[in-house]
């Protein structure tokens, strides 16, 4: 029959199971937020996306209504080339 290890290496063992078991835990925790920030990250690509086919229609749109131009953003006055 062998040798009772100590309690105290019995608590360092079980120390060292639990510290593994937290580790994994949060591991999977941060596995589920990268999931959640690459799906938000896709929402977010895709309203990029849309906003800028919003500008280049307004542009378009201000290129039909008053010619080739820029817009003064401080007097929002459309100013012709």
């Amino acid at each position: 029959m062998g040798k009772r290890i100590t309690d105290e290496e019995i608590k360092l063992i079980e120390n060292i199971r639990q510290t593994y078991q937290d580790i994994a835990m949060k591991i999977g925790q941060l596995e589920l937020q990268a999931s959640d920030l690459k799906a938000q990250k896709k929402i977010l690509i895709v309203e990029y996306a849309e906003s800028k086919h919003s500008e280049k229609e307004m542009a378009d749109n201000f290129v039909k209504k008053y010619g080739q131009g820029s817009l003064d953003p401080k007097t929002w006055e459309f100013v012709e080339k």
